[in-house]
């Protein structure tokens, strides 16, 4: 029997939709050759959308 559970991303969602406006402010502030955030925006925004 196989057994389909839907995990919650909600925690996945208001973590990538917090990082976004941080992201943007230190684009601002510091620039955009500070791009260390950008990757933990995109896996987020990934594990968000359930793709991995």
């Amino acid at each position: 029997m196989e057994s389909n559970t839907k995990k919650s991303t909600l925690i996945w969602w208001i973590l990538f939709l917090l990082s976004v406006p941080l992201y943007i402010y230190l684009a601002m502030e510091v620039g955009f050759t500070n791009v260390y955030l950008l990757p933990f925006v995109c896996y987020f925004f990934v594990k968000a959308v359930d793709i991995i």
